[in-house]
Protein backbone atom coordinates (compact mmCIF):
# COMPACT_ATOMS: atom_id res chain seq x y z
CA UNK A 1 0.00 0.00 0.00
CA UNK A 2 1.75 3.63 -1.27
CA UNK A 3 1.74 6.05 1.42
CA UNK A 4 1.49 9.86 0.82
CA UNK A 5 1.17 13.21 2.55
CA UNK A 6 -1.72 15.33 2.79
CA UNK A 7 -0.84 18.57 0.76
CA UNK A 8 -4.20 21.13 0.70
CA UNK A 9 -7.18 21.16 2.95
CA UNK A 10 -10.34 22.49 2.03
CA UNK A 11 -13.46 21.64 3.40
CA UNK A 12 -14.21 18.17 2.72
CA UNK A 13 -11.85 18.36 -0.08
CA UNK A 14 -8.46 16.91 0.49
CA UNK A 15 -5.21 16.91 -1.70
CA UNK A 16 -2.73 14.45 -1.19
CA UNK A 17 0.69 13.56 -2.91
CA UNK A 18 1.97 10.16 -3.32
CA UNK A 19 5.15 9.16 -5.19
CA UNK A 20 5.17 9.41 -9.05
CA UNK A 21 4.43 5.36 -9.54
CA UNK A 22 1.93 4.81 -6.72
CA UNK A 23 -1.01 6.95 -7.25
CA UNK A 24 -3.87 5.60 -6.07
CA UNK A 25 -6.59 4.61 -8.87
CA UNK A 26 -9.91 7.33 -8.91
CA UNK A 27 -12.54 5.48 -6.52
CA UNK A 28 -9.77 4.06 -3.96
CA UNK A 29 -9.91 4.76 -0.34
CA UNK A 30 -7.41 6.44 1.45
CA UNK A 31 -6.88 6.45 5.11
CA UNK A 32 -5.62 9.16 7.66
CA UNK A 33 -4.96 8.08 11.39
CA UNK A 34 -6.26 11.18 13.09
CA UNK A 35 -6.04 11.53 17.02
CA UNK A 36 -9.08 9.66 17.73
CA UNK A 37 -10.73 8.26 14.77
CA UNK A 38 -9.68 6.96 11.35
CA UNK A 39 -10.59 9.86 8.20
CA UNK A 40 -11.44 8.12 5.20
CA UNK A 41 -11.44 9.55 1.97
CA UNK A 42 -12.20 8.88 -1.81
CA UNK A 43 -10.21 9.27 -4.42
CA UNK A 44 -12.22 11.63 -7.23
CA UNK A 45 -9.24 13.19 -9.46
CA UNK A 46 -5.50 12.95 -10.46
CA UNK A 47 -4.65 16.70 -10.27
CA UNK A 48 -1.19 16.51 -11.19
CA UNK A 49 2.15 16.64 -9.93
CA UNK A 50 1.33 13.73 -8.64
CA UNK A 51 -1.22 14.83 -6.48
CA UNK A 52 -4.65 13.36 -6.32
CA UNK A 53 -7.88 15.15 -5.15
CA UNK A 54 -9.92 13.21 -2.40
CA UNK A 55 -13.66 13.52 -0.84
CA UNK A 56 -13.50 13.28 2.96
CA UNK A 57 -16.47 10.80 4.30
CA UNK A 58 -16.08 12.91 7.60
CA UNK A 59 -15.31 15.81 8.66
CA UNK A 60 -11.95 16.73 8.57
CA UNK A 61 -11.69 18.86 11.59
CA UNK A 62 -8.28 18.88 13.21
CA UNK A 63 -6.70 17.40 9.46
CA UNK A 64 -3.31 19.66 8.67
CA UNK A 65 -0.83 19.82 5.87
CA UNK A 66 1.95 16.78 6.02
CA UNK A 67 -0.44 14.02 7.53
CA UNK A 68 0.25 11.05 5.55
CA UNK A 69 -1.99 9.50 4.32
CA UNK A 70 -2.72 5.45 3.36
CA UNK A 71 -3.77 4.27 -0.11
CA UNK A 72 -5.80 0.82 0.93
CA UNK A 73 -5.75 -0.08 -2.68
CA UNK A 74 -9.52 -0.33 -2.84
CA UNK A 75 -12.27 1.21 -3.07
CA UNK A 76 -14.64 1.89 -0.19
CA UNK A 77 -17.08 -1.04 0.14
CA UNK A 78 -19.83 -2.25 2.19
CA UNK A 79 -21.44 -5.62 3.79
CA UNK A 80 -24.14 -7.01 1.35
CA UNK A 81 -26.52 -10.32 2.10
CA UNK A 82 -28.86 -11.44 4.25
CA UNK A 83 -27.21 -9.97 7.38
CA UNK A 84 -27.60 -6.79 6.29
CA UNK A 85 -31.58 -7.17 5.93
CA UNK A 86 -33.29 -4.58 8.47
CA UNK A 87 -29.36 -3.03 9.45
CA UNK A 88 -28.99 0.38 9.24
CA UNK A 89 -25.02 1.14 8.39
CA UNK A 90 -23.13 4.78 7.58
CA UNK A 91 -21.61 4.95 4.13
CA UNK A 92 -18.55 3.59 4.80
CA UNK A 93 -20.34 0.01 5.76
CA UNK A 94 -20.25 0.39 9.60
CA UNK A 95 -23.40 -0.52 11.69
CA UNK A 96 -24.58 2.11 13.16
CA UNK A 97 -28.09 0.73 14.84
CA UNK A 98 -26.55 -0.58 18.06
CA UNK A 99 -27.06 -4.17 16.75
CA UNK A 100 -23.85 -5.10 17.04
CA UNK A 101 -21.14 -5.56 13.92
CA UNK A 102 -21.98 -7.76 10.92
CA UNK A 103 -20.33 -10.69 9.68
CA UNK A 104 -18.36 -8.74 6.65
CA UNK A 105 -17.25 -11.42 4.58
CA UNK A 106 -19.19 -10.39 1.50
CA UNK A 107 -18.84 -6.76 0.54
CA UNK A 108 -19.52 -5.01 -2.37
CA UNK A 109 -18.31 -2.06 -4.60
CA UNK A 110 -20.10 -0.92 -7.38
CA UNK A 111 -17.78 0.58 -9.95
CA UNK A 112 -19.82 3.31 -12.57
CA UNK A 113 -21.23 1.76 -15.75
CA UNK A 114 -18.36 1.95 -19.00
CA UNK A 115 -21.00 1.23 -21.47
CA UNK A 116 -22.33 4.79 -22.79
CA UNK A 117 -25.19 3.27 -24.59
CA UNK A 118 -26.56 1.49 -21.75
CA UNK A 119 -25.89 4.26 -19.75
CA UNK A 120 -28.08 6.34 -22.14
CA UNK A 121 -30.66 3.73 -22.38
CA UNK A 122 -30.86 3.17 -18.51
CA UNK A 123 -31.66 7.10 -18.35
CA UNK A 124 -34.27 7.31 -20.94
CA UNK A 125 -38.01 7.75 -20.27
CA UNK A 126 -40.47 5.12 -20.52
CA UNK A 127 -43.80 6.28 -22.54
CA UNK A 128 -45.37 7.11 -19.29
CA UNK A 129 -43.23 8.36 -17.20
CA UNK A 130 -42.42 11.15 -20.65
CA UNK A 131 -46.42 12.00 -19.94
CA UNK A 132 -46.18 12.61 -16.66
CA UNK A 133 -43.02 14.70 -17.39
CA UNK A 134 -44.68 16.64 -20.34
CA UNK A 135 -48.03 17.32 -18.19
CA UNK A 136 -45.92 18.41 -15.12
CA UNK A 137 -44.20 21.15 -17.26
CA UNK A 138 -47.39 21.86 -18.71
CA UNK A 139 -48.70 22.80 -15.31
CA UNK A 140 -45.19 24.83 -14.70
CA UNK A 141 -46.03 26.49 -17.56
CA UNK A 142 -49.66 27.37 -16.81
CA UNK A 143 -48.46 27.85 -12.83
CA UNK A 144 -45.68 30.30 -14.55
CA UNK A 145 -48.25 32.17 -16.89
CA UNK A 146 -50.73 32.78 -13.96
CA UNK A 147 -47.64 33.91 -11.65
CA UNK A 148 -47.08 36.72 -14.61
CA UNK A 149 -51.01 38.13 -14.48
CA UNK A 150 -50.36 38.60 -10.87
CA UNK A 151 -47.47 40.37 -10.78
CA UNK A 152 -48.70 42.52 -13.82
CA UNK A 153 -52.04 43.27 -11.75
CA UNK A 154 -49.99 43.73 -8.54
CA UNK A 155 -47.89 46.96 -10.40
CA UNK A 156 -51.25 48.04 -12.16
CA UNK A 157 -52.86 48.02 -8.85
CA UNK A 158 -49.80 50.04 -7.16
CA UNK A 159 -49.72 52.47 -9.82
CA UNK A 160 -53.56 53.16 -9.74
CA UNK A 161 -53.21 53.71 -6.05
CA UNK A 162 -50.16 55.51 -5.98
CA UNK A 163 -47.97 53.55 -4.10
CA UNK A 164 -44.38 52.11 -4.94
CA UNK A 165 -42.58 49.36 -3.63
Amino acid sequence: MASGKVVQVMGPSVDVEFEAEQLPSILNAVEIEMPKSKLVLEVAQHIGDNIVRCIAMASTDGLVRGMKATDTGAPISVPVGEQTLGRIFNLLGKPIDEQGDVDASAKRHRRPCKNAARRAQSQALSGKAREAWASASSACAQVSECSDRISASCIQAQGRSGHSS
